[in-house]
């Protein structure tokens, strides 16, 4: 993929993350109060409002600090990444960086500017702890990395 194309795709699919999961927040943060709940998908998904402080699975609550450090640093690191290596990055493996950043971005956004991360949908059929939109954005694009490396091992590329 050629560097100009490379940087345009990761640059809107990351800033179209961010702004999908800060305005989902908003929207959702404006009409439920924390702990109420509204159905979207009856026995399956509902919208319920919650913050913490921690990250999945509420591990490491109350180190907010520390996460939102770690949380800059890898940030840093994955857009590092793709500077050093746009010229040679394929178009998923593009995308799916952008989805982390994107993600990452989102979450980190909230640490900054709320104090602490807010999730809101609870996707209760198998009992998932509460998430957001930047952990959709993070979870798809390792996966589509993940895919990517399967892949390329198995062909014997890369």
């Amino acid at each position: 993929m050629r560097s100009k194309r490379s940087h345009l795709l990761f640059w809107l699919v990351t800033l179209a993350g961010l702004l999908f999961d800060q305005i989902t927040k908003a929207i959702v943060f404006q009409h439920l109060y924390p702990g109420e709940m509204r159905e979207v998908l009856s026995g399956v998904l509902r919208l319920r409002p919650w913050t913490q402080t921690g990250m999945a699975w509420g591990l490491f609550a109350g180190y907010n600090l520390i996460l939102t450090i770690v949380s800059a640093v890898a940030i840093i690191t994955v857009v590092a990444i793709f500077f050093l290596y746009a010229q040679r990055l394929d178009g998923p493996t593009t995308f799916a960086l952008a989805l982390i950043t994107g993600g990452a971005s989102g979450n980190l956004s909230d640490r900054l500017f709320v104090g602490q991360v807010r999730d809101f949908l609870d996707f209760y059929l198998i009992h998932w702890p509460i998430f957001n939109i930047a952990d959709v954005l993070i979870c798809a694009g390792a996966a589509v990395m993940i895919f990517r490396m399967l892949r390329e091992s198995k062909t014997g590329q890369g």
